[in-house]
């Protein structure tokens, strides 16, 4: 298959800890406007599971990799990345994806 396009995705799943669920909606909801402004963001989207509350995955496109890199070391997003471990049940899980269409 060849390769059509080169944006790189980064899909990430996350679980609320118990009674965070709420918060941390309102965190990932507010990383929306501020990443899709970003240089190199094609498109960035929250979504929650229709069958467990606590469970987010974050979709986003990238033109590069390096874009995304850069993405990470702003301050809103550290500033969110702090938060992490108060709202989280466990680590995030990340992975990386190419865009093939």
């Amino acid at each position: 298959m060849a390769f059509l396009s080169k944006q790189f995705v980064v899909l990430t799943r996350m679980k609320a800890k118990g009674g965070m669920e709420e918060k941390l909606g309102q965190e990932l909801v507010s990383l929306v406007a501020p990443s899709q402004s970003e240089d190199g963001c094609v498109d960035f989207n929250v979504h929650q599971s229709i069958d467990d509350k606590g469970l987010f995955m974050l979709y986003s496109t990238w033109d590069s990799r390096e874009g995304r890199d850069k993405y990470i070391e702003k301050d809103y997003y550290r500033a969110f990345a702090k938060k992490t471990g108060i709202l989280l049940d466990g680590p995030p899980e990340v992975t990386f994806w190419e865009k093939t269409i």
